[in-house]
């Protein structure tokens, strides 16, 4: 998908810079068993999502702390 598709922006590291076009892949956010989450991991492996061509992930994760009101991007 393009970058304007996908909302990502673009990412440089030591090898490259990577534009925000690609494959995404939102996984399940947390329930008390993780397993939504598990089965989209699981998912991901069948369809062979990552392998020796993949030049890249990325993993961006937003959490809540309800005592502070806060939400953090890492």
């Amino acid at each position: 998908m393009p970058a304007n598709i996908t909302g990502m922006g673009s990412h440089t590291g030591q090898y490259g810079t990577y534009d925000g076009s690609g494959y995404v892949a939102d996984l399940a956010q947390y329930d008390r068993t993780n397993k939504r989450f598990t089965n989209n991991l699981k998912e991901l492996e069948k369809f062979h999502w990552l392998d020796k061509a993949t030049r890249a992930v990325f993993v961006d994760i937003i959490t809540y702390n309800p005592s502070v009101n806060l939400f953090s991007y890492i």
